[in-house]
């Protein structure tokens, strides 16, 4: 599925990549119940860049399209806060595909 993944892991110093959405739960969301892949992926080397140079990024290193939610790690950690967050329910219903190790 992401076949490479690991060069850009490494390339875009990636901490967290965590799957979420209807591949994983098995649910069929919005009106036409489509299956995609769903990623938030967190890394700071996103830092100063707006979500769609992020998205861009992503999308050109996997050459694939996704639905992605690219956080630095300040956002990832406010957003874990907030108990209805997007990062949250992904957690709750998906899986952490990769952890940087410590």
């Amino acid at each position: 599925m992401l076949v490479d993944l690991p060069s850009v892991v490494d390339e875009l110093n990636i901490e967290l990549v965590i799957a979420y959405g209807s591949t994983f739960t098995g649910k069929k969301r919005g009106l036409f119940g489509r299956k995609d892949l769903d990623l938030i992926i967190v890394t700071d080397f996103f830092r100063s860049m707006s979500i769609y140079k992020r998205q861009q990024i992503v999308n050109e290193r996997l050459g694939k399209r996704i639905d992605l939610v690219p956080l630095t790690t300040q956002e990832y950690k406010n957003l874990r806060k907030k108990k209805q967050s997007i990062v949250n329910i992904a957690l709750k219903e998906g899986k952490i595909l990769y952890v940087a190790k410590q």
